[in-house]
């Protein structure tokens, strides 16, 4: 285990500021790790869904431009994961079917 503590960390801070939006924000990580088997693509997901959802739940400005700075780090982690999901290669939780 090796990745992830950053995303925690942020999902962990945004609990506690804003409930509301990272319940939503952790529905769509749950759901695109149920359908693609691809936590990176999860996290990118979730970490884009919980500004809109800042702004629809009227958070203060101050949350919204932290979220901004914690988003842009997540996705600047995640640049190698970015390359491999783009080029095929990215790891999945989903096993292949094999034909036999």
């Amino acid at each position: 285990f090796k990745g992830g503590k950053g995303v925690a960390t942020g999902l962990g801070a945004f609990l506690y500021l804003a409930p509301k939006a990272v319940l939503i924000s952790l529905a769509v990580f749950i759901a695109t790790v149920a359908a693609t088997g691809f936590v990176s693509l999860g996290s990118l997901l979730a970490s884009a869904v919980i500004l809109p959802c800042l702004y629809f739940f009227a958070e203060p400005t101050w949350k919204l431009l932290l979220a901004c700075f914690v988003v842009v780090m997540i996705w600047i982690k995640h640049y190698e994961n970015i390359g491999r999901l783009l080029k095929g290669h990215e790891k999945s939780f989903k096993k292949k079917k094999v034909n036999v």
